[in-house]
């Protein structure tokens, strides 16, 4: 069965043409003019991945070596002209928060002028100082202190969370995540 067009319908589609080529024809402008491109200057990164089996990450004997690595790999060739090193989540399976001695190890990863990107714990606490709320969180570290942190916000089910935990913690699910209250 054939079906007529009507008049509607070909102002509908002389329109939405119409917006096609404006949105193509800006977006081709925008993207071939250099004016934001130019005044940027190229930055040197680094990327370590150090390959750590899961079930090792968090292991209690495994932890430091896993961090020195991540250090040694990242020093394996001069930092000189690196602006960042960027680590992947969970690479610092400790607390960095008023933690000195953790801070002096991980300023052996930056130099002067560079910064570290890094997955690691975040902790709120309670007046008690008792660990209240544990994040999965992304740290800017300098060679003088934690810039910036960044709490991630949609955990994976059952890799970081176990949803509904109260009703399924009888089949020991708990165990697979490690961290039973991540927020």
């Amino acid at each position: 069965m054939k079906k007529k067009i009507n008049k509607i319908d070909k102002i509908f589609l002389a329109i939405l043409a119409i917006l096609v080529i404006i949105n193509f024809s800006y977006g081709f402008k925008k993207m071939s003019s250099n004016i934001l491109a130019d005044s940027l200057k190229p930055l040197n990164i680094r990327m370590i991945q150090a390959n750590i089996k899961q079930e090792m990450k968090w292991d209690q004997e495994q932890r430091y070596k896993n961090l020195i690595k991540h250090i040694d790999l990242t020093r394996s060739k001069s930092l000189e002209n690196i602006d960042a090193v960027v680590w992947s989540e969970s690479s610092v399976p400790y607390i960095i928060e008023d933690n000195d001695q953790l801070f002096k190890i991980l300023k052996l990863a930056t130099s002067k002028n560079s910064i570290l990107i890094t997955g690691a714990l975040r902790v709120e606490r309670n007046q008690n100082q008792e660990i209240e709320k544990i994040f999965n969180s992304v740290f800017v570290i300098d060679n003088n202190s934690v810039n910036d942190s960044y709490d991630k916000h949609h955990l994976v089910p059952f890799g970081e969370y176990v949803p509904l935990q109260k009703f399924l913690s009888f089949l020991f699910i708990d165990n697979i995540v490690g961290y039973r209250d991540w927020e």
